[in-house]
Protein backbone atom coordinates (compact mmCIF):
# COMPACT_ATOMS: atom_id res chain seq x y z
CA UNK A 1 0.00 0.00 0.00
CA UNK A 2 1.28 3.47 -0.86
CA UNK A 3 2.36 5.94 1.78
CA UNK A 4 2.94 9.66 1.54
CA UNK A 5 6.63 8.94 0.94
CA UNK A 6 5.76 6.72 -2.05
CA UNK A 7 3.87 9.65 -3.65
CA UNK A 8 7.10 11.04 -5.06
CA UNK A 9 7.65 7.98 -7.25
CA UNK A 10 4.02 7.36 -8.23
CA UNK A 11 2.56 8.90 -11.36
CA UNK A 12 -0.54 11.08 -11.08
CA UNK A 13 -2.55 8.29 -12.72
CA UNK A 14 -1.28 5.77 -10.17
CA UNK A 15 -2.19 8.11 -7.30
CA UNK A 16 -5.76 8.52 -8.57
CA UNK A 17 -6.21 4.78 -9.17
CA UNK A 18 -4.77 4.01 -5.72
CA UNK A 19 -7.23 6.47 -4.12
CA UNK A 20 -10.17 4.93 -5.99
CA UNK A 21 -9.10 1.43 -4.91
CA UNK A 22 -8.84 2.51 -1.27
CA UNK A 23 -11.88 4.78 -1.02
CA UNK A 24 -14.20 3.81 -3.87
CA UNK A 25 -16.08 6.30 -6.01
CA UNK A 26 -14.83 9.84 -5.48
CA UNK A 27 -15.72 13.30 -6.69
CA UNK A 28 -13.27 15.52 -8.56
CA UNK A 29 -13.15 17.61 -5.38
CA UNK A 30 -12.10 14.54 -3.37
CA UNK A 31 -9.34 13.78 -5.86
CA UNK A 32 -7.97 17.34 -5.75
CA UNK A 33 -7.19 16.73 -2.08
CA UNK A 34 -4.44 14.32 -3.10
CA UNK A 35 -1.00 15.89 -2.56
CA UNK A 36 0.25 17.75 -5.62
CA UNK A 37 -2.93 17.38 -7.70
CA UNK A 38 -4.91 20.47 -8.64
CA UNK A 39 -8.27 20.50 -10.45
CA UNK A 40 -6.75 20.77 -13.95
CA UNK A 41 -4.40 17.85 -13.30
CA UNK A 42 -7.20 15.71 -11.88
CA UNK A 43 -9.40 16.50 -14.88
CA UNK A 44 -6.61 15.50 -17.29
CA UNK A 45 -5.81 12.30 -15.39
CA UNK A 46 -9.46 11.25 -15.17
CA UNK A 47 -9.93 12.02 -18.87
CA UNK A 48 -6.96 9.80 -19.81
CA UNK A 49 -8.09 6.99 -17.50
CA UNK A 50 -11.65 7.23 -18.85
CA UNK A 51 -10.48 7.06 -22.47
CA UNK A 52 -8.39 4.01 -21.59
CA UNK A 53 -11.47 2.35 -20.07
CA UNK A 54 -10.06 2.21 -16.56
CA UNK A 55 -12.55 4.52 -14.83
CA UNK A 56 -16.22 5.37 -15.17
CA UNK A 57 -17.82 8.79 -14.69
CA UNK A 58 -21.33 9.06 -13.29
CA UNK A 59 -23.22 12.28 -12.87
CA UNK A 60 -24.82 12.81 -9.47
CA UNK A 61 -26.72 16.08 -9.47
CA UNK A 62 -24.29 18.86 -10.33
CA UNK A 63 -21.24 16.70 -9.56
CA UNK A 64 -19.52 13.75 -11.19
CA UNK A 65 -18.29 10.65 -9.37
CA UNK A 66 -15.27 8.76 -10.63
CA UNK A 67 -14.99 5.04 -9.98
CA UNK A 68 -12.83 2.21 -11.22
CA UNK A 69 -14.19 0.14 -14.06
CA UNK A 70 -15.09 -3.35 -12.85
CA UNK A 71 -12.08 -5.62 -13.06
CA UNK A 72 -9.57 -2.78 -12.69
Amino acid sequence: MATSIDRTVMSNEDCVVQRLRECGASSFEDLTRLPGLDWVTVFSVVDRLNRAGLVVLKRTGADYRVSLEKGT
